[in-house]
């Protein structure tokens, strides 16, 4: 359903949607990257550590934002902890 959304906003050249886990799919992350943006959005308790990996693969530039779906309920204590905490990152808690 994302895909057809994408693609009848005529954004489909602009945005890939990837199956699959950050690092079954680090190939293609760090061949595709830098990123604009990286949404988030799966089983919340591999919030941080994909996120981690993430940076890791160094594809988050400065301005890239990413988005951590649903931290709060039914929540990523972990991801959000870490971010209330960061220095590096600035951070913005949508309710």
């Amino acid at each position: 359903i994302a895909r057809q959304i994408h693609e009848h906003a005529g954004l489909k050249h602009k945005i890939h949607i990837e199956i699959g886990t950050v690092s079954s799919s680090a190939d293609f992350i760090k061949s595709r990257g830098p990123f604009d943006m990286i949404f988030i959005d799966h089983v919340k308790k591999l919030y941080l550590s994909d996120f981690l990996l993430i940076q890791q693969y160094g594809v988050i530039k400065k301005g890239t934002r990413v988005v951590g779906d649903n931290i709060i309920y039914p929540g990523a204590p972990d991801y959000l902890d870490y971010f209330k905490k960061s220095t590096e990152y600035e951070s913005t808690l949508y309710h």
